[in-house]
């Protein structure tokens, strides 16, 4: 499932819990936040006020929402954190390598990799 799409079915969640007189106040608040990890913690808390920690629907949306949460940060880090370098090789392609030579973990944990591929099945199987 896209990103986006999840994000959007968490909201509806969201608004669910609200119940169906104050869902557009819910959904308000839900769109107004400018990143998508805060909507999510709304969610989680909202939830577990609503059905209590010890509800098989909150522990499964909970393990959910950590789920997303660490897939979303790690892809970010990937993007963002991992040095690369790029390779030109002498056919004239290029090639996009992780740059672990600094000590970067991450980077070290791609080594020997295809980066390219292994970033876009990521970005085609998380969410933001």
């Amino acid at each position: 499932m896209a990103g986006n799409e999840l994000h959007e079915h968490f909201a509806s969640l969201f608004g669910m819990l609200f119940g169906k007189s104050d869902r557009p106040l819910a959904q308000a608040a839900w769109h107004s936040l400018v990143n998508d990890r805060a909507p999510r913690e709304m969610l989680r808390s909202v939830a577990h006020l609503k059905l209590g920690e010890t509800s098989t629907a909150y522990q499964e949306l909970n393990r959910i929402l950590e789920q997303t949460n660490q897939q979303v940060a790690g892809q970010k880090n990937l993007d963002i954190h991992m040095p690369v370098f790029i390779f030109h090789n002498p056919d004239d392609s290029l090639e996009v390598l992780p740059f672990p030579f600094a000590g970067n973990r991450t980077a070290a944990g791609f080594w020997g990799k295809d980066l390219l591929k292994n970033l876009q099945s990521m970005k085609c199987g998380s969410s933001n």
